[in-house]
């Protein structure tokens, strides 16, 4: 029998406790927390304290798709749920995710793994997600690296089994953009006031909220910078389009943004969005 180690409770308590400022909450209204009523706002304050993740480094936020008539929908990252697990003292990560493919090697599914400590026993949790019901049509992320989407996909499956309780209420980043794919079919709700590009190719530009900015590391193929290494910066929107960009010095830029309404600059090829230039809002005259 192996030993669980406790859980900081020290640490807990000071999470749990968090209070801030008339300001702070404020700044938390207007930039991770944007276009919520009061009553929201205060469920998501409590979400905070609940789960001990602090708004005021990003590491969990408030999103309404559709505008302030829209329903609220409190996310994290991957790493969120992770932390939020460990702090429990019951949590260690589990074995490497596994695939199923067809017979033409096309990706089917993902298995996650994690464990949890149980009557003095670690207990295997699994959970499985399905390719066709969480791809991101518009995200570049998903056709480059669709295995290990999918894993984060599942393991945030695996994570809320394993820990119901800590995990009730909020959700990770990339489950909520499968609910962004059904949310095309025929509505009673209003369009959204966020635009969205309309063209298959060209030039445009969209105004959108920045909801978070993923990295992705490579080595160019082919080409006269073959070998060479690149960042590829992804810039999640709340108008379901992830625009993606090369260029470092817009990437950094694009992390500051996160939480802020801002105007991208984009060219289109096909399903893609390079974005090649960003103006928040409010410097807009």
């Amino acid at each position: 029998m192996k030993n669980v180690p406790a859980a900081n409770k020290e640490e807990t308590k000071s999470l749990t406790t968090m209070e801030w400022s008339k300001n702070q909450i404020e700044l938390i209204k207007k930039t991770v927390a944007k276009g919520t009523t009061d009553d929201e706002l205060k469920l998501f304050l409590y979400t905070c304290k609940r789960t001990g993740l602090d708004p005021l480094i990003r590491q969990i936020y408030a999103v309404k798709r559709g505008g302030k008539s829209d329903q609220m929908t409190i996310q994290t990252g991957i790493d969120g749920y992770r932390l939020v697990a460990e702090r429990t003292g019951k949590y260690a990560p589990g074995k490497e995710p596994s695939y199923i493919e067809n017979e033409k090697g096309t990706l089917i599914s993902a298995t996650a793994y994690v464990k949890k400590f149980i009557k003095d026993e670690w207990h295997e949790v699994a959970a499985t997600a399905r390719f066709a019901e969480y791809k991101q049509e518009s995200s570049f992320l998903w056709p480059k690296m669709p295995y290990l989407m999918l894993a984060k996909c599942a393991e945030s499956l695996a994570l809320r089994r394993a820990f119901p309780a800590e995990m009730c209420g909020v959700y990770t980043t990339d489950e909520m953009a499968q609910g962004d794919n059904k949310s095309t079919t025929t509505s009673t709700k209003p369009p959204q006031s966020k635009s969205k590009p309309k063209s298959e190719t060209g030039d445009g530009k969209v105004t959108c909220f920045i909801t978070e900015v993923k990295e992705s590391n490579g080595t160019y193929k082919t080409g006269k910078d073959k070998g060479k290494k690149y960042v590829r910066s992804g810039i999640v929107c709340d108008n379901d389009i992830i625009y993606g960009t090369f260029d470092e010095a817009l990437g950094t830029f694009a992390k500051k943004c996160v939480g802020s309404e801002v105007e991208i600059d984009y060219e289109q090829n096909g399903g893609f969005f390079n974005a090649t230039n960003i103006t928040p809002i409010e410097q807009q005259d």
